[in-house]
């Protein structure tokens, strides 16, 4: 039976620390999973760092789930909207 599993990444500090662990799921057969970016990676203030995350894997392995229109008020209504739009992402998948 195959795993599949979400990993969630919103800064390319979490990215780096990461990385080497995709590549050993991605080396499991068994194993099924997406890496679903936010945050910062999705900001040219920090280096649109999405593109690194693109270059390393396929785009059906990548979502992107971008909160940062720069209209909304505070971190707790940005972190709300990506947490919604994650359980509906997530919902669809099954």
């Amino acid at each position: 039976m195959k795993i599949n599993l979400a990993i969630f990444s919103g800064a390319r500090s979490e990215y780096g620390v990461l990385k080497p662990l995709l590549y050993d799921l991605d080396d499991n057969k068994n194993i099924d999973f997406k890496i679903i970016v936010h945050g910062m990676h999705l900001l040219k203030t920090f280096g649109n760092t999405v593109f690194e995350i693109r270059k390393d894997w396929p785009r059906n392995k990548i979502k992107e789930i971008n909160t940062c229109s720069g209209k909304i008020k505070n971190k707790v209504e940005e972190f709300t909207i990506t947490l919604n739009r994650l359980n509906q992402y997530l919902k669809n998948e099954k």
